[in-house]
């Protein structure tokens, strides 16, 4: 047997009637529920409420010391970056003196080398030179010895 149930005497203008109670429950229903949610957290919230204000009193305080300690750090900042700029005109300076002096050594070193090879040269000159004297006097000490012995005998 099948259960029957008793049929709805509803009319078509009752029903969105109908409707709009229901909806009216569920929306109240949910009204309700965000109250006591509110209600509880509130509750909460003033319980614990000097927790929170001395620790946003903390936060605030070292939002502060942050705050300054940013700035010290900023300009500190700012003043390497001016130390840099300095040191990096300080360097190409250096950098073009010191290229200076790499070619003023290399046209010392060639100039004494080029001196070498002079002295060298004049050494040799002056050997030879010496060699052609003693020569030179040898040959006429052996002639004034020759003719001294000529002149003798």
């Amino acid at each position: 047997m099948k259960a029957r149930f008793p049929d709805l005497n509803v009319q078509r203008k009752s029903l969105p009637a109908i409707c709009s109670r229901g909806r009216q429950k569920r929306e109240l229903r949910k009204l309700r529920a965000e109250h006591e949610l509110k209600s509880s957290r509130k509750v909460a919230e003033d319980a614990a409420d000097p927790v929170r204000q001395e620790e946003i009193d903390e936060l605030g305080k070292r939002l502060e010391t942050l705050g300054g300690e940013n700035e010290s750090i900023r300009q500190g900042q700012e003043e390497a970056e001016k130390h840099v700029a300095f040191l990096e005109s300080v360097v190409e300076v250096k950098d073009a003196e010191i290229e200076g002096l790499k070619k003023q050594l290399k046209d010392e070193k060639q100039k004494v080398s080029l001196f070498g090879k002079h002295l060298r040269a004049a050494s040799d000159e002056k050997l030879e030179l010496q060699r052609l004297l003693c020569g030179e006097t040898e040959e006429d000490e052996t002639q004034d010895t020759q003719g001294a012995e000529e002149a003798e005998g």
